[in-house]
């Protein structure tokens, strides 16, 4: 799933990550859990993505959107994302209770675009990097207190686009629940 997603930016001309998996640190201040996010042009899209928080010594799942800026992608991945909000969603699972059925736990996303919505991104956990291996590969096995890692994203249905909202889905079919959120996009028009 993951190299889909690397080979589709490609074809964008952005290229690959040096290493799998890259981790790109951000400031806290592009968190957001709002139901709206500015962007400054035209170009970025949003990527559907489960996230792990540490806090009190315990370990979240949550349910996250990696918006990034396309057009400086291909220049530098880390500004790319350091320019656009990450979107999480305000409801978090402890991760003991969605261990066990891990690889079964189902993302989607879907865009809006021309006010007709349609899937964007689907995709089991079980395709992605395991969260043990994403901390033994960062932190040396075990994630920091009040770290907030996202955990990789799967390649898109019909392209890498821009949308005018984004609306995103975690499901755990043994408890048959999901975390849930959406946002809208607002373009900020880039003078000059």
């Amino acid at each position: 799933a993951l190299q889909a997603h690397i080979d589709e930016l490609a074809e964008l001309g952005i290229p690959g990550p040096k290493n799998v998996p890259e981790f790109y640190p951000l400031s806290v201040d592009r968190l957001s859990q709002g139901s709206s996010i500015q962007v400054s042009g035209k170009d970025t899209s949003g990527e559907v993505e489960f996230f792990l928080i540490c806090q009190e010594s315990r370990i979240y799942v949550g349910l996250g959107s990696d918006q990034t800026d396309r057009a400086m992608e291909s220049n530098s991945i880390t500004l790319s994302k350091q320019i656009c909000d990450k979107v999480l969603c305000s409801t978090l699972w402890p991760f003991e209770e969605v261990q066990q059925q891990w690889d079964r736990l189902r993302l989607r996303a879907w865009i809006e675009d021309e006010g007709s919505e349609s899937l964007y991104q689907e995709g089991l956990l079980g395709e992605m990097i395991a969260p043990q291996d994403l901390f033994d590969n960062r932190f040396g096995g075990e994630l920091p207190e009040g770290t907030v890692l996202f955990g990789g994203t799967m390649s898109v249905i019909g392209g890498v686009r821009p949308a005018n909202a984004f609306r995103m889905e975690l499901h755990d079919p043994l408890h048959d629940r999901s975390l849930e959120h959406a946002y809208r996009i607002e373009i900020l028009e880039v003078p000059g």
